[in-house]
């Protein structure tokens, strides 16, 4: 197991964790995302929870390709828009992040129009339940 890369998994998912909770809330879909990148890294629920609930300080380890970093904004910003509502809190954050890879901060208003240009959604009539309205 590469060392170097493991600890950029346990920073990554700790940011991740933080970005979560960056705006006082950790609702289901985050908590649900979250575990989706740590089977993505071959990590179990229990073990997240036993880094998350450690005492130890774990320094931010870097990803070293720049691939690895893009993918690690990529979470970032998934994790910020995940409950529909990107809060200042959050944003601020994942700007520090992205400076710390070496990114610009505007890299994540690039990541949040192009995700947001991605997703093509068709609207039918028959896709909704709507309230009946009653006439007196």
């Amino acid at each position: 197991m590469d060392v170097q890369n493991y600890s950029s998994q346990i920073s990554q998912l700790i940011n991740l964790l933080n970005c979560a909770l960056s705006d006082g809330k950790f609702v289901e879909s985050e908590k649900k995302f979250l575990i989706e990148i740590a089977n993505r890294f071959g990590m179990n629920s229990n073990f997240i929870e036993n880094i998350f609930h450690s005492e130890i300080e774990f320094n931010f380890e870097m990803p070293s390709a720049k691939e690895e970093k893009m993918q690690h904004l990529i979470d970032l910003v998934f994790m910020m828009m995940i409950d529909c509502k990107i809060t200042n809190e959050e944003k601020s954050f994942c700007e520090e992040i992205a400076i710390r890879l070496g990114f610009s901060a505007k890299t994540i208003d690039f990541l949040i129009s192009k995700i947001l240009k991605d997703i093509k959604v068709k609207v039918e009539e028959d896709n909704f339940i709507f309230d009946k309205i009653l006439k007196y």
